[in-house]
């Protein structure tokens, strides 16, 4: 690419992120200087600077996206773990991912604080259960149609968790971004789009 097409390339590509220059100096490690000479045609990046740039907007200069494929195999089974909330993969993604897909990274934060919201939500009702058991004898039967009605709501809980799931995995191909019902946001992220 000649360089006045890169430096519009580059700023096309950062402005449709929604992301200032110090904003992909942060995340491309390239100084906000550079980046600025570099949109304006006044210097022609090194193979480093341009594969850090590249790697942060998730565009390989020759017109495709880095690694499209396998992340939506990676979102594909984000998706799976939280059906069966294994939070452990969606933390091994973001480990080995190494900021180098944004959108893969800000899916496995989102994931984390779904599944999190989930296992803090079904740790209280399991609680209320605990406690609801230990009901005197008197009011057993009272006890048993609470227990009942908890048990039934963990239930619905987790039939409505898979029909998120089942639907963000429908959206992983048409390239929409998963939704999730958070009420605590433990993994913070910052909004480029």
């Amino acid at each position: 690419m000649k360089q006045p097409i890169l430096g519009k390339k580059i700023l096309e590509l950062r402005t449709s992120q929604g992301m200032t220059q110090e904003d992909l100096a942060d995340v491309s490690g390239v100084s906000s200087r550079t980046i600025q000479r570099i949109e304006q045609g006044e210097a022609e990046p090194r193979g480093e600077t341009l594969k850090l740039i590249s790697i942060a907007l998730d565009f390989d200069f020759n017109g495709a996206t880095t690694n499209e494929r396998l992340d939506k195999t990676m979102l594909f089974f984000i998706q799976l773990s939280n059906m069966f909330l294994f939070l452990l993969f969606p933390i091994l993604v973001l480990i080995w991912n190494n900021r180098a897909s944004y959108d893969l990274e800000r899916e496995a934060k989102k994931a984390i604080n779904y599944q999190l919201n989930l296992l803090l939500l079904l740790l209280v009702l399991v609680t209320i259960m605990t406690v609801a058991g230990a009901v005197p004898i008197l009011l057993m039967t009272l006890g048993e149609i609470f227990l009942i009605i908890i048990a039934g709501v963990m239930a619905l809980i987790m039939a409505v968790s898979w029909i998120i799931c089942i639907r963000n995995m429908l959206r992983i191909n048409d390239t929409k971004y998963m939704k999730y019902p958070t009420i605590i946001h433990f993994m913070k992220m910052k909004q480029y789009k």
